[in-house]
C-alpha cells in the first residue's frame, strides 16, 4: 500500500466513531436510558483500560523476554510516565462546577480515546509500510468496529445535556482523527517508542475519565441500572475485540 492509501484507510478507521454520536440527541432516550448510556460508557472505558494495558504490556516485555533490558527500561519508563502524566494533566485542566462541566467531561473521553486510536493508526501504518496489506485491511475493519462503541464512551457522560450537532462533530474529530495521523506516522517511522508512550497515556487519561463519569453514574441511577450498564459497556468491548481476531488481526 501507498502511503496515501494508508492514510485513507486511516481516515476510515477512524471517522466510524462519528456513526455513534448522535444517539445522544435522541427525545426517546429519556433520563433514565441516558442514566443507562452513562454507564455503558463507563463499561466501554473499563475495557479500553484493560485493552490498553494488555498491549503495551505486550509490547514491553518483548525485549524483556529476549534479555535486552536497557530496550525494556525504556519503553517501560515510557509506559508508566504517560500513565502518570495524563491523569495530573487533565486534573490540572478540569473546572468542578463550570457551566459546561459535563461537556468539559465529554470532550476529555474523546481526548483519552483519542490518544488511544492514536496507537491504533501507528499499528495499520506499520503494518501497510512492512506490506502485510491483509493485516492492515484487518486492522482497519476491526478499529472502525471498535470505533462505533467508542462513541458511547464519549456521549455517556452527558446525561441530559442535549449537545450541538458542531460539539458532537469536534469531539468526534478529536478521538477519530488520530486514527488517521497515526497511519501516516507508522508509515514513515519505526513508532514503537511512541506507541507505548501513546498506550501510556491512554491508559491514565482513561482510568482518569473513567473515575469521574463513575462518580456522576452513580449519583443519578441505581445499583443495579450502573451495574448493567457498565456490564453491557464491557461485554461490548469484549465483542468488538473477539470480533478482530476472528478476522485475523
Amino acid at each position: 500500500m501507498t502511503g496515501l492509501q494508508t492514510a485513507a484507510t486511516g481516515a476510515i478507521a477512524g471517522s466510524t466513531i462519528l456513526l455513534g454520536m448522535p444517539i445522544v440527541r435522541l427525545k426517546m432516550l429519556g433520563s433514565r436510558g441516558r442514566a443507562f448510556l452513562g454507564a455503558l460508557s463507563v463499561g466501554v472505558l473499563l475495557f479500553l483500560f484493560t485493552d490498553v494495558v494488555s498491549k503495551s504490556g505486550g509490547v514491553i516485555e518483548v525485549p524483556l523476554v529476549a534479555a535486552r533490558h536497557g530496550r525494556f527500561l525504556a519503553l517501560a519508563v515510557l509506559f508508566l510516565a504517560g500513565l502518570a502524566v495524563a491523569p495530573i494533566v487533565l486534573a490540572k485542566a478540569s473546572k468542578p462546577g463550570a457551566k459546561d462541566s459535563v461537556l468539559r467531561l465529554g470532550m476529555m473521553v474523546a481526548i483519552a480515546i483519542g490518544i488511544h486510536n492514536l496507537a491504533e493508526g501507528l499499528a495499520i501504518g506499520v503494518a501497510s509500510r512492512q506490506g502485510e496489506v491483509a493485516l492492515a485491511g484487518t486492522l482497519v475493519a476491526g478499529f472502525a468496529l471498535h470505533n462505533v462503541t467508542e462513541a458511547f464512551g464519549i456521549v455517556g457522560p452527558l446525561g441530559d445535556r442535549r449537545p450541538s450537532w458542531t460539539w458532537l462533530l469536534v469531539a468526534g474529530l478529536v478521538a477519530g482523527s488520530p486514527t488517521f495521523l497515526g497511519s501516516i506516522i507508522g508509515y514513515h517511522m519505526t513508532a514503537q517508542p511512541l506507541q507505548v508512550a501513546s498506550l501510556g497515556l491512554a491508559a491514565g487519561a482513561i482510568a482518569y475519565v473513567m473515575a469521574e463519569i463513575g462518580q456522576s453514574v452513580v449519583r443519578r441511577a441505581s445499583r443495579e441500572l450502573v451495574l448493567i450498564g457498565t456490564l453491557a459497556g464491557f461485554i461490548a468491548g469484549i465483542a468488538t475485540d473477539w470480533i478482530l481476531v476472528a478476522t485475523g488481526a
